[in-house]
This record gives structure tokens, C-alpha cells and sequence, in this order.
């Protein structure tokens, strides 16, 4: 489901079950919110040792990779990193959801905490992988398959499906098809839509139906003689 209907459902809800509030919330808003119920219902889901769901999983496309250095660039010395930052993943235990990062054919490279890497290189067995790390946002390549590696993929769950969606630049035809706002695939099974939009009609509309009602008193208590 697209989120901006996932937004119009909302929206039709709230519209039947509030009266005239005069208060509105932007399309924005309302996408934070799900956003927030998502990574709520996904967390919760770890916390009970199941693992995410594949539908909560987004891909952003072909990554372009660079030097990370202006050094000679030899396999076995060599680091990339990609050129943009990555938008931000859910966490768990400090740990971002990233489910797969390696060659746009599929071939998965090893991951590897920032402050091992120097370490894992003297590893018997598996000094000479191609491995991955994570720093201020960027996917570092460490031991390419090849110098010329200049793509790829990385999938995960991200904290905010939109900013995830926008990302894949490689895989747009042109700006229009980029930029296409909340028309996107939302990474949520259908199960999930409808329990978000519950929680939402139980929760947030009940704390805006109270706001609403002391923007009419005017925020006053009634006086007392």
C-alpha cells in the first residue's frame, strides 16, 4: 500500500470521528506518526526475538562508492566509501537493521565493527574478505572483490521509509519519477496498516481531540468567585 493512501485512510477517519476541530496536521505529520508506529511495532517484534519482517525491508538500489582515501587504491589496501550518507536505519541494542550490503548481483560482503578492522585483517581465515562497515552515516568497503567495484546495494530497515525511497537516484529515469512524495510502497504488511491506523485512532486522535477542546475554553480554567 502506498503510503499516501495509508495517510488518506487516516485522514477519512479522523474526519468521521472528530467534529470540527479547526486544527489540521500536515501530510509531514501524519507520515512521522506512522513512521513512529512502525519502529514501535517492529521493535517490539525483536524484543520477542522474532526477527523483522522481509516487507519491512527497502532497498537503495545502486550505491555509488568512491575512494575513501587520495591513496594508490591495491587489493588488500584498498577502502571505499559511498558517496552519500545512508539514511538512518532502526536500531536495536545500538545494532542498525541492515540486512544485506555487497554487489548489486547479490553477492553479500562480511560485516565488520569500525574499531575491528584493523584487527580483522590478521585473521587467519578471513583477513582477506571483502567486509563492511558503518561510520557517521557512510557504508565503508573494506578489501573490494576489485578496485573498479563502483556500486552497491544495501538493503535494511530504515527509521524513515521516505527518505529511504528518495535515496535511489540510480534508479530513477528523472526528477519526476524521484520525487514522488508519499506515493511510494510503504515497507508494512497490510496486517500492520490497519493495526497502525488503530492505534493512531485510539491514541493520537484522542490527545488532538483533547487539545481541540482546550483551544476552545481558550486554555482557561473557569474563574472562581
Amino acid at each position: 500500500m502506498l503510503q499516501s493512501e495509508i495517510i488518506y485512510n487516516i485522514k477519512n477517519l479522523r474526519a468521521g470521528g472528530l467534529q470540527s476541530t479547526g486544527e489540521d496536521l500536515s501530510d509531514a505529520q501524519y507520515a512521522f506518526i506512522i513512521d513512529y508506529y512502525r519502529a514501535k511495532l517492529i521493535k517490539q517484534d525483536i524484543d520477542r526475538g522474532k526477527q523483522s519482517r522481509s516487507q519491512d525491508v527497502q532497498s537503495l538500489g545502486k550505491v555509488t562508492l568512491l575512494k575513501s582515501t587520495d591513496d594508490c587504491c591495491e587489493i588488500g589496501e584498498c577502502t571505499l566509501r559511498t558517496v552519500l550518507t545512508i539514511p538512518s536505519f532502526l536500531e536495536f541494542n545500538s545494532t542498525a537493521l541492515i540486512t544485506f550490503v555487497g554487489t548489486i548481483d547479490g553477492q553479500p560482503f562480511q560485516f565488520s565493527k569500525e574499531n575491528r578492522l584493523l584487527w580483522d585483517q590478521f585473521a587467519k581465515y578471513t583477513g582477506k574478505l571483502t567486509k563492511w562497515s558503518i561510520n557517521n552515516d557512510y557504508i565503508y568497503i573494506t578489501n573490494p572483490p576489485t578496485t573498479l567495484l563502483k556500486y552497491i546495494t544495501i538493503r535494511g530497515v530504515f527509521e524513515h521509509p521516505k527518505l529511504a525511497n528518495e535515496f535511489k537516484t540510480c534508479d530513477c529515469e528523472d526528477e519526476l519519477t524521484c520525487n514522488r512524495g508519499y506515493d511510494f510502497e510503504y515497507p508494512l504488511s497490510l496486517d500492520r496498516v490497519d493495526l497502525i491506523v488503530k492505534l493512531i485512532a485510539e491514541t493520537e486522535f484522542r490527545i488532538l481531540q483533547t487539545i481541540a477542546q482546550d483551544d476552545l475554553n481558550d486554555g482557561q480554567s473557569p474563574n472562581r468567585r
